[in-house]
């Protein structure tokens, strides 16, 4: 929830950047991509990422760590797992996981 964190962009095609917040510095998430647009009502994704690289510590059980998810959209319009009140760049408004 600090100032510095990652962030991965990625479009219906399945193409995708990383970044390092602050800076633009690609983040070597070794994320595994899979997009599905084959239904007319739906877009779905799928992201697989190894724990290891997740967090720059790694994420183990046990160990709480920050995300979100957020849908963006042509329009001004987004959809958010936890809204943040803040756009995409509130780090400290982030949802607190834990894995068991």
């Amino acid at each position: 929830r600090g100032p510095a964190y990652h962030q991965i962009g990625v479009t219906f095609q399945g193409r995708y950047e990383t970044y390092r917040w602050p800076g633009p510095k690609p983040w070597d998430s070794g994320v595994q991509v899979s997009s599905d647009c084959t239904q007319p009502d739906r877009w779905i994704l799928y992201l697989v990422f190894p724990l290891d690289r997740l967090t720059p510590q790694g994420v183990v059980p046990g160990r709480t760590f920050y995300m979100n998810v957020i849908r963006s959209l042509k329009t001004n319009d987004a959809m958010a797992w936890n809204p943040t009140l803040g756009g995409y760049h509130a780090p400290n408004r982030m949802g607190a996981i834990t894995l068991r």
